[in-house]
């Protein structure tokens, strides 16, 4: 069995606390389960695609950075989505400034 088949089987907690741990893998898979329903959130806001690819990456990158604070008291998803809410990347999306 792969390591990829391996974190597909864990919860998104525990990819969480192995992402505090240093696995990038175990962050990369949640990126994998994630990435197109944050991009689709921001579609759906108006953002063209290629600017909704960008946001995402930001939001994801910056979930990277601050995985720690994930409790896993929530989706892992709605944290990530409230992150890209809290950044000021999203005011932007879809208007030309």
């Amino acid at each position: 069995m792969s390591g990829a088949q391996n974190l597909a089987g864990h919860h998104d907690v525990d990819l969480a606390n192995l992402a505090v741990a240093g696995d990038r893998r175990a962050f990369g898979e949640l990126v994998r389960r994630h990435a197109a329903g944050v991009r689709n959130l921001l579609r759906r806001m108006g953002a063209p695609p290629s600017e909704a690819d960008d946001v995402a990456q930001d939001a994801f990158m910056t979930a990277f950075e601050s995985v720690s604070e994930f409790r896993g008291e929530g989706a892992f998803a709605g944290w990530v989505k409230k992150s890209l809410f809290a950044s000021t990347s999203v005011v932007c999306v879809g208007r030309s400034v």
